[in-house]
């Protein structure tokens, strides 16, 4: 069984070894995706104070207007409230099928074509993580890739175990031995080491590609509850719907100390608006306020907390998103996922450098032999 195992784990490992490589790169780049993206279209992000000092600003509902005016037919999904006046509206738009922004210049009024929020670098690095440039059948594909990275984990810690009397040998690095001796070390010693990391990245990975079949499994331990956006009641007089910028006032109001981060626009007659706001602008899902607001009245129909949980399998699945991307904590929780992403690229590159050393190399000698 052991060597049927080492079979496995070996010829499993060797054809994973580009997906290893470009999914590893790129996740451990995608940590600092909020932090870089902030560098990217820093012209239209921002304008110098003193050029908003004594003028009207823009307001999110103009900035909106203004998109839907300047690029018509793309349906628009969001607005991201500027933080200053100097700053611009961001709002989210499909461009082709693709989640793409504008940005309003808060003076003007200008609106940006249409860009990759994280500039186009970042965006080919997500595309390339989440899908590989296909769509659907990529985020299949990178799915399995996922749970084949979960059975590498496990055969390679069944064939790893060197007994009890052996743990400590095999947790380490003989650093003075040959080369040969030292990548052998750093495989196993860094496969154990890492077993529960690569665990962790890979099943939270699986999670993008079969979110309800996840919740599913969870839900046969712990509920799962979702509960359905509440809807906006049609005006029986046919009154239009309430402004973008009293329904951002009405939720400031009732919650002074939040600042207003994103508000989801109606998709449908009955859909409400959906407000989301923080203390902190920088602040994820789980820190976060949701306010639904009906379209026609602007009455507040319900308020989610980003922390507020009913079972443990909710807080599961609510942590699977941030546990993945890293984007929780500060620098250093940061600095460590950016760290871990890169154990799967490792371990196939010392692993690779094994089996060309056991295998490739003798052959070839025995080639020339001959």
């Amino acid at each position: 069984m052991r060597r049927a195992l080492f079979q496995v784990h070996l010829w499993t490992g060797l054809a994973l070894g580009l997906y290893a490589l470009a999914i590893s790169v790129s996740g451990s780049l995608l940590v600092y995706s909020p932090v870089l993206g902030e560098w990217t279209h820093r012209d239209l992000r921002a304008v110098p104070l003193e050029m908003v000092e004594g003028r009207v600003v823009v307001t999110p509902a103009e900035a909106v207007a203004r998109v839907a005016a300047a690029l018509p037919g793309r349906p628009l999904l969001n607005v991201q409230v500027a933080a200053a006046p100097h700053r611009a509206h961001v709002v989210g738009l499909l461009e082709q099928s693709q989640y793409q922004v504008a940005f309003v210049h808060p003076v003007t009024g200008a609106v940006s074509a249409p860009v990759h929020g994280r500039g186009a670098v970042l965006g080919w690095l997500d595309r390339l993580h989440s899908n590989f440039f296909s769509g659907r059948p990529g985020r299949v594909a990178n799915g399995i890739g996922a749970l084949l990275l979960v059975l590498l984990s496990v055969t390679g810690i069944v064939i790893w175990w060197p007994g009890r009397a052996g743990v400590g040998r095999a947790l380490r690095v003989d650093w003075r031995a040959g080369w040969k001796r030292v990548v052998f070390d750093l495989h196993h010693a860094l496969g154990a080491w890492l077993l529960v990391p690569v665990l962790v990245l890979s099943l939270t990975g699986a999670y993008f590609t079969w979110p309800q079949i996840t919740r599913d499994l969870i839900s046969r331990l712990s509920p799962v509850t979702r509960a359905a956006a509440p809807r906006s009641r049609a005006a029986s007089d046919g009154s239009p719907a309430v402004s973008l910028d009293a329904v951002i006032a009405r939720v400031q109001q009732a919650n002074p100390a939040h600042t207003a981060l994103r508000v989801d626009l109606p998709g449908g007659p009955t859909s409400p608006y959906l407000l989301v706001s923080s203390t902190h602008p920088d602040a994820g899902p789980r820190q976060s306020t949701m306010t639904f607001v009906d379209r026609y009245s602007g009455e507040t129909l319900e308020v989610r907390h980003g922390s507020q949980a009913r079972t443990w399998g909710d807080t599961l699945v609510a942590w699977l998103p941030p546990l993945h991307s890293g984007h929780f904590g500060g620098p250093v929780v940061h600095a460590i996922w950016a760290v871990l992403g890169l154990a799967p690229a490792v371990l196939f590159c010392t692993g690779f450098l094994m089996w060309w050393n056991r295998v490739v190399v003798p052959r070839r000698r025995r080639g020339r032999r001959r």
